[in-house]
């Protein structure tokens, strides 16, 4: 298997997927072998948390690593487990293709983190469209491409447009210069009205009860408080930085933190229990 054909199942598709699965019970596989070829008691991690500096002697441990945290961004020769870099892909070419790869799997994993924080609070009627957004958000750019996937292409270009104050007008000529530029299979929409298409926009009621002015065409999606501390609260640095308030802070009168303010204090002496969870 060549590094293309790992970096498309290592990290540009769900980690629950049929398909991730069952790569990754092949990787357990090399692993435990090169763990029996080198007489070792255990086998190395190569998870985003780990980068292969921790080990484990049960190889479940690994898998359920790499399935919460994926595997670490660029390791698709794997040289801790057994194989050589020369002879999983030569040429000089390889640190520029991880280069490359890298600015790739970036976005997808932005997009990945997001996606599952939401998919449990997606409505029924929408469900199509966030689906339409998720494929949106692993498909390339154009075929062949490394760099953009079709909706952080279009998400980038919004934002200049935004930034820039660029009329409809203008940012369609823009979007049908760059489609003639790129190659002719590219993704990206012709028109301001279809890269706008591509985001979620929620459609008119048609209760005859509801509000004659809809909805608003525009949603900004946000992160279930839960999944989002229990992600903040899973590492170690961040738990520090979390608890600097409580365990580093200074108490001189003097305002630094949000918590240094009279409604979390407020807060505090309330429901004791609650601010002690975080200490």
């Amino acid at each position: 298997m060549d590094r293309i054909d790992r970096t498309k199942w290592m990290y540009n598709i769900g980690r629950t997927s049929t398909d991730y699965l069952k790569r990754l019970e092949e990787f357990i596989t090399i692993a435990e072998t090169d763990q029996l070829n080198k007489g070792s008691t255990v086998i190395i991690c190569p998870c985003k948390k780990c980068m292969n500096g921790k080990s484990f002697k049960d190889s479940t441990d690994i898998r359920n690593h790499l399935i919460i945290n994926r595997f670490m961004r660029g390791y698709t020769c794997w040289s801790y487990h057994g194989e050589s870099l020369t002879d999983h892909n030569p040429g000089s070419s390889d640190s520029n293709q991880l280069n490359e790869e890298d600015s790739y799997i970036s976005d997808n994993d932005n997009f990945e983190a997001m996606f599952e924080d939401i998919e449990d609070n997606v409505d029924e009627q929408y469900h199509e469209k966030f689906e339409q957004l998720k494929v949106d958000s692993e498909k390339p750019l154009y075929n062949g491409c490394t760099k953009f996937l079709k909706l952080s292409a279009v998400i980038k270009l919004l934002n200049l447009k935004a930034n820039n104050g660029w009329s409809e007008t203008s940012f369609t000529s823009l979007l049908e210069l760059l489609h003639k530029m790129l190659p002719e299979d590219n993704e990206l929409p012709v028109s301001t009205y279809y890269a706008k298409k591509l985001m979620y926009k929620r459609g008119k009621p048609t209760d005859e009860d509801s509000d004659e002015n809809g909805p608003p065409a525009k949603v900004l999606w946000y992160f279930p408080i839960i999944p989002r501390l229990k992600r903040l609260f899973a590492n170690a640095k961040t738990v520090k930085l979390l608890r600097w308030h409580a365990e580093e802070g200074k108490k001189d009168g003097k305002i630094r933190h949000v918590a240094d303010l009279v409604q979390w204090r407020t807060i505090d002496n309330e429901f004791e229990d609650f601010g002690n969870e975080g200490y």
